[in-house]
């Protein structure tokens, strides 16, 4: 009878080395294979693969289209950019400091202003007179899609009566400065009339808080709080209050 060594059996089938009292062990061949001593019958050859899927195909939609709109406007932000700034994990690091935006004038209120509250400064308002705070609205283009990124600019007049000064001004094609007191803020020269491309610098967040009557938020698009406004493109037409010219 031949015989081998208990370490070829053990090896082949991830056993510990034999010890070395133990020289050989009767009645297994040298000719048996390693699979057939540890129970592993299956000839290697044996495998035949899969047919390919034949049935229904999954219906997977298009991926999303990622937004391609610039970020920054040289060394301003975008009003997209400085949305998604807002939004992003660093907001309190890259808004901690004022910083500037560009955009296009797209909306102001002073059309929608009362008309009572149009007179010249130091004249008080009618009782019962009351109006929002001076506003405008910039987007990254001039014809802005109503569901396109806005920003609302406020913080440059306290006030329409500081407004009607600086309307009065702009009519006389008077460019000189026009000081709103009140908040130590030049009121741009123009006035803000849609059209025109701006570059505001300020503080930008999702709260004002310059007005005596509150806060005002706007958590989703934020607000600038304006401190310096320069036109970089004019508008077409001069900023207007229609309601003057209404009876």
């Amino acid at each position: 009878m031949r015989t081998t060594t208990v370490l070829v059996v053990l090896a082949a089938c991830g056993g510990d080395r034999a010890p070395s009292n133990v020289a050989t062990v009767a009645s297994v061949t040298p000719s048996a294979s390693a699979s057939s001593v540890c129970g592993d019958t299956a000839p290697m050859d044996s495998y035949q693969p899969a047919a390919a899927w034949s049935g229904r195909v999954a219906n997977i939609s298009d991926p999303p289209t990622l937004p391609t709109s610039a970020l920054r406007s040289g060394s301003s932000y975008t009003v997209y950019g400085a949305l998604r700034a807002l939004h992003g994990i660093e907001a309190n690091v890259e808004l901690e400091h004022d910083i500037e935006i560009v955009g296009f004038i797209v909306d102001t209120n002073l059309a929608r202003a009362p008309k009572c509250v149009l007179h010249h400064t130091g004249v008080a308002s009618p009782a019962g007179c009351v109006s929002e705070i001076p506003t405008f609205t910039i987007a990254d283009a001039r014809l802005a899609a109503d569901t396109a990124p806005r920003i609302r600019v406020m913080g440059w007049a306290s006030n329409f009566p500081n407004v009607y000064e600086a309307y009065l001004k702009d009519r006389a094609h008077d460019a000189t400065a026009r000081l709103d007191e009140m908040w130590a803020r030049e009121i741009p020269v123009p006035l803000p009339a849609v059209g025109a491309k701006v570059k505001i610098t300020g503080h930008y967040g999702a709260l004002f808080a310059l007005s005596s009557a509150g806060l005002t938020a706007d958590p989703r698009n934020g607000i600038m709080t304006a401190k310096h406004s320069e036109t970089l493109e004019p508008s077409t037409t001069l900023a207007s209050f229609p309601q003057l010219t209404k009876r």
